[in-house]
């Protein structure tokens, strides 16, 4: 959905677990154009779609929607939103599937959380020679998030979304 997002970027696979041959649930998380954080399940399908290496030079993911126009994508449609039932945590990292449902749970990073003295958000930095920027150190915190498991029964099965 790269409307939602600033960047193509942004849009990140949370996990990804195969139905059958062609067709997969898939978790979609990132923070949106809005600064909200998306947790979305998908039904994908790949039959058809084009064989991806690079679009322009550049991964797909960061090529324009201009250079995406005549690419065959996969078939993708939503099955629902984790924010819009009450998910509260960042990721949603662990998929499985059993009889009319799924089993979702989150990756809270062991329940720490990794920044800088500085202050600085560790993502936001370079680290260039094995060595921090302006001999920053790294700083190692509980971060309080819990493990969540969620069991979710679907009124029909994933294997029911884009009948072969």
């Amino acid at each position: 959905d790269v409307d939602v997002y600033k960047k193509t970027g942004d849009a990140k696979i949370g996990d990804l677990v195969a139905i059958d041959d062609t067709r997969f649930a898939l978790i979609e998380q990132g923070k949106g154009k809005d600064k909200k954080l998306r947790n979305v399940l998908y039904v994908i399908d790949i039959a058809g779609a084009d064989n991806l290496v690079a679009i322009d030079g550049k991964e797909p993911e960061f090529a324009s929607k201009d250079a995406l126009a005549n690419v065959k994508m996969i078939r993708k449609q939503r099955v629902l939103d984790l924010r819009e039932l009450g998910w509260k945590a960042e990721k949603a990292e662990g998929l499985a599937l059993f009889e009319n449902g799924i089993a979702i749970m989150n990756d809270n990073d062991f329940g720490l959380k990794t920044d800088l003295a500085s202050g600085k958000d560790v993502d936001d930095v370079l680290i260039k020679d094995g060595q921090l920027p302006d001999g920053d150190s790294l700083v190692v915190a509980p971060s309080g998030e819990a493990t969540d498991l969620w069991l979710l029964n679907l009124k029909q099965p994933l294997k029911n979304y884009f009948p072969k």
